[in-house]
């Protein structure tokens, strides 16, 4: 009997149904998808700034190493 008592408890359980309010649902959905963005963000690496280009030397006769005065 008690077996009986249990398994009709379990299965008013299992009929169970929760309703959300769909403002909520989506209210989840994006905070889901900001901080999956947001940790994305945080995982990639900061771009290194790129070395200053160098000068040409000047020669002696007055123009550059690339050939222009």
């Amino acid at each position: 009997m008690k077996s009986l008592l249990n398994e009709r408890h379990l299965h008013e359980y299992l009929t169970f149904i929760v309703v959300f309010p769909a403002p909520l649902m989506s209210t989840i959905a994006e905070l889901g998808t900001f901080l999956a963005r947001e940790n994305g963000a945080a995982a990639a690496p900061e771009p290194q700034p790129q070395p200053p280009m160098p000068v040409p030397a000047a020669l002696a006769n007055g123009t550059s190493a690339g050939g222009r005065p």
